[in-house]
This record gives C-alpha cells, structure tokens and sequence, in this order.
C-alpha cells in the first residue's frame, strides 16, 4: 500500500530543487526529476511529503477526497514544501498548467518560514473547505430524498396547477409539491460560502475594495477570513487532529445534524408556505386559538383571524407574541470598541414599506379572502388608524382603531416582519444584518457583502426578486432568504449560551451526536430557542409555533434519510 501511494505520487507531482553548496551547485529539472539527487536524498524527502500530508482511508472519504488535504472542484491542491537543511528547499504542485512551477532557494532562512507560514495558514482554509465537501457529499447521496421531504410546499400555496400533489411527508397527510421559492442548488451554493469564508466572504470594504456598479466582491485574505469576528456556519470545520486533518471523529456528523437542524425549522417557517414573507394572521392569535385539533387555521386556505375572519392590519407591529419593533440588543462578540454596540434598527416612524404578495395567496385575486400583505406606514393625522381586513366580505376596512393581540393601532414603524427562510424579524435582528452584512458594515469600514443595502431602511430587499430596488445597484439578491437565515443561526443559535439553564447550542449539538441521537429534548429546545429566544420549556408563556413538526422533520431527517 505504502509503495502504491508513493508510485501514485512520482506520477502525480514534479520534483524540483535547488541546492546550494561550497564545493558545488547542482540543479535539478523537471524533464530529469530522478537522476540529479542521490537515492538517499529522494527517498527522505517522499517520506517527509507523505509524512507531512497523510493519506485518509480510502473507505472512510469519498473518492474525491482521499486526501483530506487536497481540495476538489478544479481549485487548486495546496501541498506544503519540505526544508531538508538550511540550504536546501524541496516544493511539490500538482502537474496543473494554469499553475507556476514555484521554486524556493534558502538564501534567507527567515523568507523560507514566512512561506511555510503562509502556507500553513492557506491550508487551514482548504480544510474548512473540505469538509463541506464531506458533508455536502453525504447530503447529495441522498439528494431525491431530501428534495421530495425537504423542499416542499404545502399544495394549496403552490404555484404549479398542472400537476397533483404528492404524499412525500410521512410526517403528515397533507400533499405537497415542490417549492417555487426554495430549492436544493440555491441552498447549498449559499451555505458554502457562510460555511467555508464567513460573513466577509465575497465582500466589499470601503477603503480596500470598494463598491461600484460593475465591480465584483472579493474573498478578504485568511487572515481576515480567520478572524474571530467571521462568523461561519458550522459543518464541522473545527473539529481536526493535530496533523490538520479534517473529518476526523465525528466532524462530519456534527456538520450534518446542523443543517438538519436549521432544515427542520426552515421546513416550518418558510418552505411549507412557499413564502419569503410573514403574512397577516400567521400568529399565535390564528393557528392555535382559533385552529382545528391538528392546529391548522380553519379559515381562509390556512390564514386565520380574529373570531375566523378579521385580520388586524397592525399584525405587522408583531405576531407569534412578539413586538418587532421593541426589540433592543447589543453584541458583545465582536473585537475591540465594537464589543458591546446597540446594533439595533433606529424606529423610523416616517418608513412606507409593503409586502410582496404571495403568488397564490393574492387578495386581489384569490376567492378565499386572504388578508393583503402586512404593511407599514407613517399616521396622515391623529385618526389615521390602520383598520383591519374582513375576510368574510374580502374587503379593507379602513381608518378603525381595531387593535392586534398586542394592542397597536395603527402600524408607524412596524416594517420588520418576518422574511426569509427562518422568517427573521424584529430590530434587533435586522439591526444586526445591516452592521455586519449590509450598509452600516460597508460605512464603518468593515467587510460588507451588500453594501449598497440599508437592512434597516429597506427590510423587503430580502424578498425581492429584482436587483432594481431601493439602494442596491446591481447586487444580486435572489441568495438574500437564504443568507439572512444562515446568518441567523449562525448568530443567534450557534452562539446560544445560558448560563443559568447551563445549556450552550454547541455543548449540546455534540452531545446528541456522541450519545447516539437519542435525545429528542435537543431539537425541542432548539426549536424553543428559535421561535421564543430561550431554551427551556417554560422560559416563556408563548407557545412553540408548530413544535411536533419540527420535532418530527429533524428525526425523519436524522434517522430515515441519514440513519
């Protein structure tokens, strides 16, 4: 096997040295690898590249990856380079033309281990993108499954009216089709590059690389992208031995139950509706008080009401018990004086800001009477009140002071509804996407994936499906319901800790998978964490949204389609 591996590696790579000496300087070409060292001198530096980059077993990693070390996708394989003594340095790279031979003289001993450095530092980011890969590889094995469960929309949202549902949940009797909205290619290309780069991957920075219509974002360097303010999407990447292989233990379980927990909240919040945005009556007040025993709402094709037909226009101040524009919230994470800023959304009284019909949930057309899109306005005089929306007479009554569960009125500053995926809502959290993603991460001089994007001014950019929209020249947004819930579970569940229940999202996740995913109180408690913000059952008086089916989808996902 070791001869194998070393024959494979004659073939496979060039040997190029230069040595210097007193008495004589030899060198040795590419076109005569073999001849121009002495055996002895061959053989000890094979034994050191094997030694430096250890083979994986061939059962244990996809073909692909044999190697750990080695990246696939036609990018480039980064191989160290071995100095035998202070005169001599041996560099091996693949036979790959669009590379340059790269030779190395010891002249400064000192400019040999800044490389081995740099080196060393570049292929801690090929690791972290090789294990996605694992991951990814395991999640394509089974990629019809996970597209007939997964990407599915409850049939009476979707689109598509040339085709009959299908019973692919077995979870459930309802027939799905698939998602218009969400799919299996987006996700994935999204979180590849929260999982491998960060937040500051594909970025723009003020002074560095500045925004400008045509200018495309760029990767900041490993420095940057290692920083502990880049915060990534856990696959894994953390989990090496001391020789810097990746995969090792149960890495790449805890990378899958990861997204199988963001997947089976996902499923739930957004896929099943077929919806980037939150609708009017998608609360606590519709789907649990006035719902049939499967807590379904009863009225208006799965939209429900007060009393099963009035919809408060100022739900969009707040729904599930929650008051969107109320939230306040510091970060305290973040290196140096930023450690501790209010991130927080300013409440702009003056916004107008509209939702984006549901394509099959149009009140305009639909003869369900379907409350409109949530909106928020400024108040035109002291009785300017918002009304609410009869879904018995499919009519807006306007200029009603008919209060939501939480009270409101009238909807001044109630822009920050739920979008995306994990319908991400509240101040705080849009508040958090425009300092570090967005417009106030570009104007502080940080690395900004949209620069152009005020999240706080312009909240509904998310949902667009037009780059022509309110200040974001040409940045594309389709990838924006994906991102913005990766960022939230990277920020707000990975990064979970109480330290009163002693219960920390990371500890946990671990502990599910090294006891053998037995512990159904682990997805309760992240599903209490996503839709109340705390881990324990009775932490809050609001019930989990939908908490079965989110118990249910990450078990069919873990144990059928992964058991």
């Amino acid at each position: 096997f070791f001869f194998t591996q070393l024959h494979n590696r004659l073939v496979r790579t060039k040997f190029t040295s230069t040595m210097t000496s007193a008495a004589t300087n030899r060198r040795c070409s590419a076109a005569s690898p073999i001849r121009a060292l002495p055996p002895s001198l061959i053989l000890s530096s094979y034994c050191a590249l094997l030694l430096s980059a250890p083979l994986a077993s061939v059962s244990s990693v996809p073909p692909s990856l044999q190697n750990n070390n080695l990246v696939r996708d036609d990018e480039r394989v980064v191989l160290p380079s071995i100095t035998l003594d202070n005169s001599t340095t041996v560099t091996f790279e693949t036979i790959n033309d669009a590379t340059k031979q790269e030779t190395t003289t010891a002249a400064s001993i000192e400019n040999t281990k800044k490389m081995q450095k740099s080196r060393k530092r570049r292929r801690t980011n090929v690791a972290t993108l090789n294990m996605y890969l694992l991951v990814k590889d395991k999640f394509d094995a089974h990629r019809t499954e996970i597209d007939n469960f997964v990407f599915q929309t409850l049939e009476e949202f979707s689109t598509d009216k040339n085709t009959a549902g299908t019973s692919n949940n077995p979870n459930s009797n309802k027939r799905t089709k698939p998602s218009r909205t969400y799919n299996y290619p987006e996700f994935f290309s999204a979180l590849r590059t929260l999982a491998t780069e960060g937040i500051y991957g594909n970025s723009y920075h003020e002074e560095l690389h500045p925004y400008s219509p045509g200018i495309l974002p760029e990767t900041p360097s490993v420095e940057i992208l290692r920083s502990s303010d880049n915060l990534s999407f856990y696959v894994g990447q953390e989990e090496e031995d001391y020789l810097g292989n990746v995969g090792v233990g149960n890495a790449v379980e805890y990378g899958i139950v990861n997204i199988c927990a963001f997947l089976a909240q996902a499923m739930v919040e957004g896929i099943q509706f077929d919806a980037c945005e939150e609708w009017n009556g998608m609360g606590d007040d519709a789907i649990g008080g006035n719902a049939d025993g499967d807590g379904n709402p009863t009225y208006g094709n799965n939209f429900g009401g007060v009393h099963e037909r009035y919809f408060p226009v100022s739900n969009a101040c707040g729904q599930f018990g929650k008051v969107y524009h109320q939230e306040r919230c510091e970060i305290s994470y973040l290196s140096g004086s930023e450690s501790g800023v209010d991130m927080t959304c300013p409440f702009d009284m003056t916004l107008l800001v509209e939702g984006t019909p549901h394509p099959n949930q149009d009140y305009l057309q639909n003869e369900f009477g379907v409350p409109p899109p949530l909106q928020c306005r400024p108040k035109e005089n002291g009785r300017d009140y918002a009304g609410y929306w009869d879904g018995y007479d499919g009519e807006f009554v306007k200029k009603v002071a008919y209060p939501s569960t939480l009270g409101k009125v009238d909807v001044r500053g109630c822009c920050y509804w739920g979008r995306g995926a994990l319908r991400t809502n509240g101040l705080c959290n849009f508040g958090k996407i425009n300092y570090l993603l967005g417009r106030g991460a570009y104007l502080r001089q940080r690395y900004s994936r949209y620069p152009t994007i005020d999240f706080c001014r312009n909240p509904g950019a998310i949902c667009s499906e037009s780059s022509n929209i309110n200040d974001s020249d040409e940045v594309n947004t389709k990838e924006l319901k994906y991102v913005i819930s990766l960022f939230e579970w990277i920020e707000r569940i990975q990064l979970y800790s109480n330290s009163v229940s002693k219960w920390d999202y990371m500890d946990q996740l671990k502990l599910y998978v090294d006891e053998g995913f037995k512990d159904s109180g682990f997805i309760d408690a992240v599903s209490s964490v996503v839709t109340r913000g705390c881990d324990d059952y009775y932490c809050s008086t609001h019930a989990i949204f939908m908490m079965e089916e989110r118990r249910k989808n990450f078990d069919f996902l873990v144990h059928n389609i992964f058991g």
